[in-house]
């Protein structure tokens, strides 16, 4: 009958959709080991975008574009995150599978700033040295010799507001210790 052939061709097609969802899962898999591998062999998930995996033996399997996979998970992980999880193709079971082996995510940006933190750090550490005090005015004065042209120096400026943000930053961490009765030591 003609309703037995629609329900017919409706399970079909679910079937064709579970049978797809069931292979994007095994190949999504598959490449997720051929990252494994990659990380165990050099201690690190920052493939390069144009990395070819090697044919392996082992399993027989082909040359493989992990570059190429790897920035795919990042972009679909931005498009995740800017739209609250609504779009992107990576679902919270693959970035907890990712998160597992310590995914990086954004590598050299938080490197970045590190560096730019220890950098202000150390400028902090200087202008301790100097004036015996991390009370950071916004300008240095004309009788200070911590600019070389004794002009007002615009790196108290940037070193006055990072101090200011660090002091937030603590402020706020405190406040919220206070509040929660949290363990966690400033």
């Amino acid at each position: 009958t003609a309703r037995a052939s629609e329900v017919d061709m409706e399970e079909a097609e679910t079937d064709s959709r579970m049978n797809s969802k069931q292979f994007n899962d095994e190949r999504w898999n598959d490449n997720f080991e051929r990252l494994v591998a990659f990380k165990t062999k050099h201690n690190h998930t920052r493939v390069p975008g144009r990395y070819i995996m090697d044919h392996h033996e082992e399993d027989g399997s082909p040359s493989f574009p992990l570059g190429k996979w790897v920035d795919y998970q990042k972009n679909e992980y931005r498009v995740y995150q800017r739209t609250k999880g609504i779009q992107g193709k990576i679902t919270p079971a693959r970035i907890a599978k990712l998160n597992s082996i310590k995914f990086e995510w954004a590598p050299g940006k938080q490197d970045q700033l590190d560096e730019a933190w220890n950098e202000m750090f150390h400028e902090l550490a200087t202008f301790q040295q100097t004036y015996n005090s991390t009370k950071v005015p916004r300008f240095a004065s004309k009788k200070d010799n911590y600019n070389k042209n004794n002009n007002y120096d615009p790196l108290f400026r940037k070193l006055n507001n990072w101090v200011r943000v660090q002091r937030s930053h603590y402020n706020k961490l405190t406040t919220r210790n206070e509040t929660n009765n949290n363990q966690l030591t400033p």
